[in-house]
């Protein structure tokens, strides 16, 4: 199957970055861990919660600079971009490879990664120590919870990464940014205008509100189509998007 040889090219080509950056979790992660078990005082479950924080920092933001730098050394780069133009593989086969680093094997590797760390560091610190074992769990609540916030952060990132030519993390953050902006205030603005009646009528804005607080199936209602808007739409437009830019790179000759 060529999608999986793709992937295994992929994999040859960033195994040196992906080697040097787990490495350096290992080493940040551990090392303080161990730091602060032996020269400060050990509660139970501390050790728990500095996995966590960590998990949460490497997870979000180091998942978004992976993700917004993926096609930085391909599409965008004059001496191999004949590469990626020449590979002998379809566009739906280029797009998903990086998909499937970005939005599945980068997230299973570091919660991996970290419930390793925490039995290999937590052990040695029992054997010297004689500490409690407080692993890094990968299906507490929080680490589960927090997959779906970063299908979509990885999304977002990731069609960052097939528009901008450089700093595509900074632009991606700045465009997303801008773009919140301008739709908060244009929703004050109409807000102020369709209200602009009940500014000065306070007791019937509070009448009128109060009355649609008691049916419970609008705001749940409206909670179901914002998860379904946030969790499905927006990640699966935002890829179909990086999709066409790949197949318009493609079509282009890289020529923009």
């Amino acid at each position: 199957m060529r999608l999986v040889n793709v992937l295994k090219k992929d994999y040859m080509e960033m195994r040196r970055t992906i080697f040097i950056y787990f490495a350096t979790i290992i080493a940040i992660v551990g090392g303080i861990v161990i730091l602060r078990t032996v020269f400060t005082s050990y509660i139970d479950g501390t050790n728990n919660n500095l996995y966590g924080s960590f998990f949460s920092g490497f997870f979000f933001l180091g998942g978004a600079i992976f993700t917004s730098i993926l096609f930085s050394d391909e599409m965008f780069n004059r001496v191999r971009v004949h590469n990626f133009l020449m590979l002998p593989a379809s566009n739906e086969e280029k797009f998903l490879s990086k998909a499937i680093f970005s939005a599945i094997l980068y997230p299973l590797s570091i919660i991996a990664l970290f419930f390793l760390t925490s039995t290999v560091v937590e052990l040695l610190l029992f054997i010297a120590l004689k500490d409690p074992i407080t692993i890094f769990n990968p299906f507490q609540k929080d680490v589960l919870n927090s997959i779906p916030d970063y299908f979509i952060m990885s999304s977002l990132f990731f069609l960052g990464s097939t528009y901008f030519r450089k700093i595509h993390f900074i632009k991606t953050i700045f465009t997303s940014s801008l773009v919140v902006f301008s739709f908060a205030i244009a929703l004050l603005i109409f807000a102020r205008i369709i209200l602009a009646p009940y500014f000065q009528e306070q007791s019937l804005l509070y009448v009128r509100v109060s009355f649609l607080e008691k049916y419970d199936s609008i705001p749940a209602f409206v909670n179901v189509l914002g998860k379904f808007i946030y969790f499905i739409v927006f990640p699966l437009f935002f890829f179909y998007v990086s999709f066409l830019r790949i197949k318009e790179v493609q079509s282009t000759d890289a020529i923009q």
